[in-house]
């Protein structure tokens, strides 16, 4: 039995342990998170338009050209980063509506809404996971659910979100079968608004698929020039025919650029 005794304290003190370890890593990660530069959480794809200006400078190898093309690679990406902030925003709709719904089946059977938040976080994924998890460690701490909101609301910016908070700080007074109902008209019409975003997706399909044919199109002549030595040589003969060059690249770029601008325009109405 001394033997049975000894063995389980090492057990409890390894699983002390090990659960203060994973303590530790997560506020290493959400640490890291917070120095890490805005520039760095980019994904690849935003830039490789410069990665694509640096090739085509070598492959030119002409001063003013190689400098044209390196200049409109960082341009067009930091216009992809300026972009960004849509692509997050759905993708803040999306959790959002997960969170609402997660939210309503667990206040249901446990009517207290941090106990309900702090099961529904586990059901959906970063980054509102991570905000949420704040959010109710923020009240256990200050035993306040108006700092607990505010420290929701400080990290993440979203209309729905802040519907959302309302209707939780409403509950604490409503009776509860008109927070189920607030809740419910609340996810039907995030249901409503990604359909309709869906559908605008859709129907824009086509026009930008086309443009990114276009784009592709472009890049492998610019390419096929650049390589075929004779061509190549042409229009880095003189001034002239480098500023032709760069006139006829920078018509096809504004033509993009336009039928994007039109597409993102459409696509910020409907958010």
């Amino acid at each position: 039995m001394g033997i049975i005794a000894i063995l389980a304290c090492f057990g409890i003190l390894a699983y002390l342990l090990y659960d203060d370890y994973k303590t530790r890593a997560r506020r290493g990660r959400r640490q890291r998170a917070k120095t890490t530069p805005v520039w760095m959480t980019y994904p690849p794809r935003i830039y490789l338009p410069a990665a694509l200006g640096v090739l085509l400078g070598v492959i030119y190898h002409d001063i003013v050209i190689s400098l044209f093309f390196i200049l409109i690679g960082v341009g067009i990406t930091w216009y992809l980063s300026l972009r960004l902030h849509i692509a997050q925003r759905l993708k803040d709709d999306t959790q959002v509506l997960e969170l609402v719904i997660a939210f309503r089946g667990i206040f249901k059977v446990r009517p207290a809404i941090f106990a309900a938040l702090e099961e529904a976080r586990k059901k959906i994924p970063e980054p509102l996971q991570g905000h949420i998890a704040a959010t109710v460690q923020a009240f256990y701490v200050t035993s306040s659910p108006q700092k607990a909101y505010a420290e929701l609301r400080r990290r993440i910016r979203n209309p729905y979100l802040d519907q959302f908070v309302f209707i939780l700080e409403r509950s604490e007074t409503a009776h509860r079968e008109v927070v189920y109902q607030a809740l419910d008209n609340l996810a039907a019409r995030m249901r409503r608004h990604e359909d309709l975003r869906s559908k605008s997706e859709v129907n824009l399909a086509a026009i930008t698929g086309q443009t990114t044919f276009i784009q592709i199109i472009s890049l492998l002549i610019i390419i096929a020039i650049g390589l075929w030595g004779t061509v190549r040589e042409y229009y880095v003969a003189t001034m002239g025919t480098r500023m032709l060059f760069m006139v006829l690249v920078l018509v096809a770029l504004s033509t993009s650029w336009y039928i994007d601008m039109r597409t993102q325009a459409i696509k910020e109405r409907v958010l």
